[in-house]
């Protein structure tokens, strides 16, 4: 699977619900920073796979806003990710760029989440 089509991949199942295709996109001993700075910062598919189980339970559509980017082993794509079905308050569009590394089996190695407050809108 090529990067993009590894971003496209993980987009999709965000919007289907399918945490198991996520955590497949994933090596046995990635990281993922949600968001960068922030208190989510988790190590291991284990605790990744649990994480999105979580997320995608509030009713997620990912919709890619520009071009990916791929330089080397990583991959830059902005876009925005809409909750639906929050735990708390009204639904939501958070405007992100994530960036992904990749190792040579083309896994995932680390993800990180580059958003802040200025960037939700509420819907």
């Amino acid at each position: 699977m090529t990067r993009q089509e590894v971003v496209k991949t993980y987009l999709k199942a965000l919007g289907d619900a399918d945490y198991e295709t996520i955590a497949s996109l994933y090596a046995d001993n990635a990281t993922l920073e949600d968001p960068v700075g922030g208190d989510i910062n988790l190590s291991g598919v284990d605790a990744i796979r649990e994480f999105y189980k979580a997320s995608v339970a509030l009713d997620l559509e990912g919709k890619l806003l520009g071009s990916i980017r791929v330089a080397g082993d990583e991959a830059l794509f902005p876009f925005e990710i809409r909750i639906n079905k929050p735990a708390e308050g009204a639904p939501m569009a958070i405007e992100v760029i994530d960036s992904f590394r990749f190792n040579e089996e083309g896994k995932v190695v680390a993800m990180k989440a580059y958003w802040g407050p200025e960037n939700i809108k509420m819907l």
